[in-house]
């Protein structure tokens, strides 16, 4: 997802830079972006994820493939790269801060993940815990959304 993240900082680096107003644009997108999310999120049918959990998980290789293909890889990516950039002459400054950011916050993320996956794995399994849970994380995700538009030009 990093080769992916610097690929789109430099393709949209040089479009926002030729086109200041485009900035705005996409954040504006990234900005729907997660509110859809989050309502996907906060009504998740209980059911279709208890499906997933059964099925096979990918091998690294394969998991890292799929990141080309992925639809949230590179929503969630553009969302980063537009949205968590700032215009002008601070773009570079900014887009290289968010890759560093990003992969210390996504190792982090994604060891908490493993550890309360396991933890709560039984205790999700109560379709009432799991759509509290979903809303949780869903409010956690719209919580966002201010820090999208703090760094305004």
């Amino acid at each position: 997802m990093t080769i992916i993240h610097i690929m789109m900082l430099m393709g949209l680096g040089h479009l926002v830079l030729a086109i200041p107003p485009l900035h705005f644009t996409f954040k504006l997108l990234a900005s729907g972006y997660i509110v859809y999310l989050a309502y996907k999120i906060a009504f998740k049918h209980t059911k279709s994820s208890q499906k997933q959990q059964q099925a096979q998980p990918l091998s690294f290789i394969q998991g890292a493939l799929f990141q080309l293909i992925n639809p949230k890889s590179i929503a969630t990516l553009l969302s980063l790269t537009t949205a968590l950039t700032l215009p002008g002459d601070y773009y570079w400054h900014s887009a290289i801060l968010g890759v560093v950011v990003f992969n210390i916050v996504a190792f982090g993320s994604g060891l908490s993940w493993i550890y309360f996956g396991k933890v709560l794995n039984n205790k999700l399994q109560n379709p009432a815990h799991m759509q509290r849970f979903n809303y949780a994380m869903a409010s956690l995700l719209l919580a966002c959304l201010p820090l999208i538009h703090l760094s305004s030009q």
